[in-house]
């Protein structure tokens, strides 16, 4: 994932660290380095970061995800732009979902009245650093809200679509032919977006030329749908397709969170290109996402550590990365955001209070003390070790 300084800043006004300072914190708290590069943006000096990111983070593959790691960092309040509720229209969207065990959340709208042209330099110059070949306006800026939000957008050109809209799994098209041109043989019981006669998209992969945006798209259904990783990562490896898409969306990403997505996606495309919402929000979510509620022992990050982490400490750290704390008897409960869907169990708690604290600050040279451990071998097996001692003595192999 890459990351632009100036984007931090933006969203954290109150930053005071060096580009080169915010890189080192952000390797600090656990992420690897593998890009630090001066760049030219809107006409400015800037640095681009580049940062692998791990398997069960997947609110860092984007910007604002990893502005909240620096902010938390650093003890700072984050920015996040101000979007508006979308307003709705009387009409409903015609889409039916028939594959409920794969789809976690959908959000759908359509907006017409667009006016879609070429894209601005400055759009331009921002896909160029994550290598996104530029389209047109509207493509563009679908691009740009899932490299911001992290949430993947999938917008669909209303005068190509006939009839009704599902999600389903593949069991009559052998082929499809996608975006980039490529065509795409099938082996059925791929996860589809299809309406009464073409395939629309590969769920959560790559879209088709079917509904695809061009210069003369006025009207569009944007849908953002979170999907059962597990499917997502089948297809992708059976079809052998990678996206940016793809790459997200195999991972486990947060459902209440793209609703933050879509009012940002419908907010920078109507101030852009005009138009207005001309449908009610469709909406899929059989299932809300909850997060956990942990019982926590602020102690114990100085026990597995080996170094003074004070209580209050612990604490102040779950609290800048936004943890909700309540005391419950003599224990601390604590809940994580939903963006955090890694965090689950004490032991998620304790590394998220150490990485914050600083890996660096461990000494390499010093065994953690830890609590002693009397004996953790079970009775029986110590019966069995001792007549197996005296079967020996006796003669017995």
């Amino acid at each position: 994932m890459k990351i632009l300084y100036s984007q931090i800043k933006e969203l954290i006004p109150s930053l005071k660290a060096t580009p080169k300072e915010m890189a080192d914190a952000l390797i600090l708290i656990g992420f690897m380095m593998d890009g630090f590069e001066e760049v030219q943006y809107r006409n400015k000096k800037d640095y681009l970061i580049s940062l692998e990111i791990r398997q069960n983070r997947a609110d860092c593959l984007s910007v604002i995800g990893l502005t909240k790691e620096v902010s938390a960092y650093y003890g700072l309040s984050i920015k996040l732009p101000h979007i508006p509720s979308l307003p709705s229209s009387i009409k409903n969207l015609d889409i039916q979902v028939d594959t409920k065990d794969y789809v976690k959340r959908i959000l759908a709208v359509k907006m017409k009245g667009l006016r879609n042209t070429e894209s601005p330099g400055w759009l331009k110059e921002f896909l160029s650093f994550y290598e996104i070949n530029c389209v047109n306006l509207l493509v563009d800026l679908s691009n740009y809200a899932m490299l911001l939000t992290g949430y993947p957008p999938h917008l669909l050109d209303t005068s190509k679509i006939d009839g009704q809209i599902s999600w389903s799994l593949n069991s009559y098209f052998n082929g499809i032919t996608t975006l980039d041109g490529s065509n795409i043989k099938l082996n059925k019981n791929e996860l589809i977006i299809k309406d009464n006669k073409n395939i629309l998209a590969l769920a959560g992969i790559i879209g088709g030329k079917a509904a695809e945006i061009d210069l003369n798209t006025k009207s569009v259904i944007a849908e953002i749908a979170i999907y059962n990783h597990s499917i997502v990562r089948k297809n992708s490896r059976s079809l052998n397709i990678a996206t940016e898409a793809s790459n997200r969306l195999v991972k486990d990403l947060d459902p209440n969170g793209s609703e933050f997505a879509m009012r940002f996606l419908v907010s920078i495309i109507i101030k852009n290109c005009g138009g207005v919402i001309d449908s009610k929000i469709f909406e899929y979510y059989p299932k809300k996402y909850n997060p956990p509620e942990i019982a926590f022992n602020p102690k114990t990050p100085s026990l597995y550590a080996g170094i003074n982490i004070s209580e209050k400490k612990s604490i102040k750290i779950l609290k800048n990365l936004d943890f909700k704390i309540k005391t419950s008897g003599n224990k601390l409960i604590v809940t994580p955001p939903t963006n955090r869907m890694d965090v689950s169990i004490p032991e998620d708690l304790i590394e998220e209070v150490i990485r914050m604290f600083g890996y660096n600050r461990i000494p390499a040279n010093e065994v953690p003390k830890l609590e002693v451990v009397e004996n953790i071998t079970p009775k029986n097996t110590d019966l069995a070790e001792k007549i197996r001692d005296i079967l020996y003595v006796l003669g017995f192999d």
